[in-house]
């Protein structure tokens, strides 16, 4: 081999080593990681709020971006870091305001991040909320069967820390229930009877009480009532169709029974048969009967609502008229 021959090998071979691509090996991806996700605050008064910092770090090889955080319900509010580079460390606080709170309080707030393998993470804060005034059993109170099997219901009020007065009651139920109020311990401890007076129909309001107690100037029962006659329907309100995109059709289920236990006939069932089925079969081994109710979603416009009734008869009489509202929903994907 002549001298020009190797020459031009070796500019040959010193070439292509020269062109061979070099492949670059991507950043690793964000990584999230919240060691403690959830805060036990104990036993909490409910005029201070709860407030805890959740340490964030970034375990990966670019940096990580908060996008947001998304509180379970208004009583929360987050702040956070937005940015966190990688293997440093930040922190989401989280702000819970307990006033009207009493007992075990669980309240959840969701880290949306570019992690892409963990890309929600949710967080949690939960204890026992003591309350300045304890409203016993509980804040609400509910009427449902016929009017003569309605037992009185029985609140008491009573200080966990300052003395107070009730100085007015008020409601706005609109007659459909009687209460009284009762001093069990002057400035301590009061106590309200609730008894239903409506012979029929649904109803909810409250009725609230004032205080000389400025930090508790209200205290509030919520009360609801479903007064049946003979003939029970249960439920009186169905949503109905297609509730999100990646969901099926729901169905409902109407329950139509005899609170005496009585044999009777469904005579008829009004409804927009645009919109909805009903079947009708008998409920077995007792008296009543069972009403599928289906939407016809090729009916009901996409992204839209239409709100309709079903009502029934029955042969115990023209009072035991009852109407279900019905509620037909299609948020399916519009685009297809």
């Amino acid at each position: 081999m002549n001298r020009r021959l190797k020459l031009l090998l070796t500019l040959a071979g010193w070439f292509g080593l020269c062109c061979t691509p070099v492949v670059l090996a991507a950043p690793a991806a964000p990584s999230i990681v919240i060691s403690e996700t959830g805060f036990n605050f104990g036993d909490h008064l409910e005029t201070a709020p709860v407030l805890h910092d959740f340490a964030v770090q970034n375990t990966g090889g670019t940096t990580l971006n908060i996008r947001d955080v998304k509180p379970g319900c208004g009583c929360t509010i987050a702040r956070f870091d937005r940015t966190i580079p990688p293997g440093g460390e930040g922190k989401v606080t989280l702000k819970l305001d307990v006033s009207g709170f009493q007992g075990y309080v669980k309240k959840t707030a969701t880290v949306i991040s570019d992690d892409p393998a963990h890309p929600r993470v949710v967080l949690y804060l939960e204890g026992t909320v003591t309350p300045l005034i304890a409203v016993l059993p509980e804040k609400t109170v509910s009427f449902q069967g016929m009017p003569e099997n309605l037992k009185e219901k029985v609140v008491d009020f009573v200080s966990t820390s300052h003395p107070f007065r009730i100085r007015k009651v008020e409601d706005d139920l609109g007659g459909k229930v009687a209460y009284g109020l009762e001093t069990v311990e002057d400035g301590h401890h009061y106590r309200i009877r609730i008894s239903n007076k409506a012979r029929h129909g649904n109803y909810r309001g409250s009725i609230t009480l004032h205080t000389d107690f400025s930090e508790k100037p209200e205290l509030t029962v919520w009360v609801s009532g479903n007064v049946e006659g003979e003939i029970a329907v249960r439920p009186t309100i169905l949503i109905l169709g297609r509730l999100s995109p990646d969901q099926g059709v729901i169905t409902g289920k109407v329950l139509v029974k005899d609170n005496l236990n009585r044999a009777f006939k469904i005579l008829k069932c009004t409804y927009d048969e645009r919109i909805v089925t009903v079947v009708q079969s008998p409920l077995p081994g007792q008296s009543g009967f069972s009403l599928e109710v289906t939407p016809k979603m090729q009916n009901i416009p996409a992204g839209g609502r239409i709100e309709t009734r079903l009502t029934i008869e029955t042969d115990t009489g023209p009072e035991e008229k009852q109407e279900v509202q019905i509620q037909a929903i299609n948020l399916g994907d519009t685009h297809r």
